[in-house]
């Protein structure tokens, strides 16, 4: 597994630029979330069936994580359900690009923002004791 700088992340998501434009956030199994950029691509999952996947793909596992929006609380990893990521999480990324990924040394924390035209932020705080951040692109 290859690590990277914060300023390697940076160069990275100015390369897919185009591609970081949150269309759906789903919750997956316990509090993990994912969350579908870019363009729609059809994929056939091993049961036949056909479902939407972006172009990027963010995958977010944490026992530890938080989502603000302009430093307001909206959700957490102990609290998140179904029901809040249909209304509240989906409200508050689809539309919104992926500005940025941080890890915070002093904190122990990784940082990721997204912001929409009007400069309105939603940040996800994540603590990384057992973190996977997946970015997952389809060409």
């Amino acid at each position: 597994m290859k690590r990277y700088r914060n300023s390697d992340l940076k160069a990275l998501l100015s390369k897919f630029k185009d591609h970081l434009t949150c269309w759906k956030v789903g919750l997956s199994i316990g509090s993990m979330l994912y969350i579908e950029m870019g363009r729609k691509w059809s994929a056939r999952l091993k049961s036949g069936s056909l479902v939407e996947i972006g172009s990027v793909t963010l995958v977010l596992e944490s026992d530890e994580w938080t989502i603000t929006r302009r430093g307001n609380p909206i959700s957490d990893a102990n609290s998140v359900t179904q029901d809040m990521v249909d209304r509240l999480a989906s409200k508050y990324f689809i539309g919104q690009v992926l500005d940025s990924i941080q890890f915070l040394a002093d904190s122990k924390q990784c940082v990721i923002s997204f912001s929409d035209e009007n400069a309105a932020s939603t940040r996800m705080v994540l603590v990384p004791s057992r973190t996977l951040l997946l970015i997952r692109t389809i060409n």
